[in-house]
């Protein structure tokens, strides 16, 4: 009887060590791992453990597929205080990939930590933002209506256009006018563009600046329409509801002919500098 219960106490005792030891034993929050190709190391840090005092008895070295590339036991493990080096002909030119790094210390402690070679645990993102521009044109009509030789005419509602592009370097709003001038096959006759004066012929345009919500627009004030296409308005840069303004002017002398089909065709184009 007295065997049996000295049995009893023996195997009570071990399973207190066995249960004392897996208590003791605790997961390690690894720092990071880097990998040498040159020396065909891996190294584990850890600052806040001190591997001279409990090291590293088995460690394994996988590919993402799971596959075991070193098995290392503590002949192969050089431990510092807060960190500890595999070395091993095996870590020898590693491919671009994901490994993992697991091993278990004297205490029992353990740990996973993944060691990422080149660029293999990125992800490359790519995007395109397409190329945008607008241009709407209000008040198509500009009746100026009888001209007097008193005074120079301006056009009551002003013809405007409005730009939006997101092209780098801005845009450029040009006007062409069709005639040169305003006109007239009854009569034979063109009043030729030029500045508007009362008592003399004249053809003008005048540009502003109505809405320059990025601040990065400028117009040419009087553009010369005696040729093709000019200049009216510039933004340097990508622009959002972007509104010039024309007002139109005519003048007249007391030699012009007379008549009631006085036209022209302003044409507005815009151009984004990509």
């Amino acid at each position: 009887m007295k065997k049996i219960i000295a049995s009893l106490s023996v195997v009570t005792l071990l399973a207190m060590n066995v249960l004392s030891s897996t208590v003791s034993a605790a997961g390690i929050a690894v720092d990071s791992a880097t990998y040498d190709d040159g020396t065909d190391t891996i190294t584990v840090t850890d600052a806040g453990k001190n591997y001279i005092g409990d090291n590293v008895t088995t460690l394994v070295v996988k590919t993402p597929a799971g596959t075991p590339i070193v098995w290392v036991d503590a002949t192969d493990v050089t431990e510092a205080n807060d960190s500890f080096a595999i070395t091993d002909v095996a870590l020898d030119a590693l491919v671009a990939w994901i490994y993992s790094v697991s091993f278990v210390t004297t205490a029992g402690d353990f740990s996973a930590v993944t060691v990422n070679i080149g660029n293999a645990n990125q992800v490359a993102v790519t995007a395109r933002v397409l190329p945008t521009l607008t241009l709407s044109v209000a008040n198509p009509t500009v009746a100026l209506g009888a001209l007097s030789v008193a005074w120079a005419v301006s056009s009551a509602t002003d013809p405007t256009a409005t730009v939006t592009t997101n092209a780098v370097h801005g845009l450029t709003l040009t006007v062409a006018s069709a005639n040169h001038g305003l006109t007239s096959a009854n009569a034979a006759h063109t009043i030729a563009a030029a500045a508007t004066w009362a008592g003399t012929e004249g053809y003008a345009l005048t540009v502003s600046e109505t809405t320059d919500l990025q601040n990065n627009g400028s117009v040419v004030a009087s553009p010369v329409i005696t040729g093709g296409a000019v200049t009216a308005a510039t933004v340097e840069g990508p622009t959002a509801w972007y509104v010039a303004t024309v007002d139109v002017a005519a003048s007249i002398s007391s030699l012009t002919p007379a008549a009631g089909d006085y036209s022209d065709t302003l044409t507005f184009s815009v151009t984004g500098s990509f």
